[in-house]
């Protein structure tokens, strides 16, 4: 028999399931509040519905100081089940550089290439710090 059990984390502050994130500034926000100040990287995917409005939200992967890890299953895997219309992927740069790695980079055209596949639409890849953030470059907008 197979025991699996969904569990979507709950955002520690009210009025987030149900909120438009149509821009970015709240994913922002509420990033900044969960992963800006931790001292290991954290990949968190916010799964939205087709009035991109947040009906879910997990953490992807847990790395170290300056790396992570992501799996694109576990990309994927709640925003599949939730029954998302797309995602916004968003993680932390603990050494405070708000800047797109290679890595960085290579990942979220993985991710943009899975959503393409899966019929999601990805938009957006955000890095956060305690200290700020930045939005994923031009070139890789757009799904």
């Amino acid at each position: 028999m197979n025991n699996f059990e969904l569990k979507v984390n709950k955002i520690e502050y009210d009025g987030i399931y149900g909120e438009n994130i149509s821009n970015s500034n709240k994913v922002v926000e509420i990033s900044k509040k969960l992963i800006g100040d931790l001292a290991q990287e954290h990949f968190l995917v916010f799964a939205v519905n087709n009035k991109s409005e947040i009906i879910g939200y997990y953490t992807a992967a847990v790395g170290g100081v300056d790396t992570c890890s992501v799996d694109l299953r576990s990309v994927f895997r709640i925003a599949i089940i939730v029954g998302a219309k797309g995602i916004i992927c968003a993680h932390n740069h603990p050494s405070g550089v708000l800047e797109f790695s290679d890595d960085d980079i290579k990942l979220t055209e993985k991710i943009k290439s899975g959503c393409s596949v899966l019929d999601l639409v990805f938009l957006d890849h955000i890095i956060v710090s305690d200290n700020g953030y930045c939005e994923m470059p031009e070139e890789l907008q757009g799904g």
